[in-house]
């Protein structure tokens, strides 16, 4: 007796999806995730303000905003978010030092099931996909014309 109520236990359990999240707390569970490269991507932009101000010119690379205490060292850690995996692209700046367009990108590790997330670093706006899904034009692309990796500092 105490194996049939057993076996009609587990299979309730499995009817009711107790083997693992359904796609919506799935998704739930990646944006929750996304949360530290949103903030890194913060603390990247604030980085590339402070090179420009330093130097009056973009930085290349996250390595760069190393000295200004942006670089990948000083971001934080995650399961789903190497150091390696933050990048900025069509960073420009106005002739009076503000800041007219860029895109900061966070891509997940490969061995990871993550949002890939990206901000826009003149207004902060945001935006994430799913794996395996394309990304579409960046958050405040004038005209949706930039390209992912288009001019992307290496």
């Amino acid at each position: 007796m105490k194996i049939v109520a057993s076996f009609l236990l587990l299979l309730t359990l499995a009817a009711c999806g107790a083997g693992g999240p359904n796609a919506l707390e799935k998704e739930q569970i990646m944006q929750s995730s996304a949360k530290v490269a949103e903030r890194n991507l913060q603390k990247i932009r604030d980085g590339i303000l402070a090179y420009h101000k330093k130097h009056q010119k973009s930085p290349k690379s996250v390595d760069d905003l190393s000295e200004v205490g942006a670089g990948p060292e000083n971001l934080e850690t995650s399961e789903d978010y190497a150091d390696l995996g933050y990048s900025f692209y069509a960073v420009e700046f106005a002739a009076d030092g503000t800041l007219k367009q860029g895109w900061l990108l966070a891509s997940p590790r490969a061995d990871r099931e993550a949002m890939r997330v990206r901000m826009n670093a003149v207004n902060g706006e945001v935006d994430l996909t799913k794996p395996g899904d394309a990304m579409g034009a960046a958050p405040g692309d004038r005209g949706g014309t930039l390209k992912q990796g288009a001019n992307q500092a290496k």
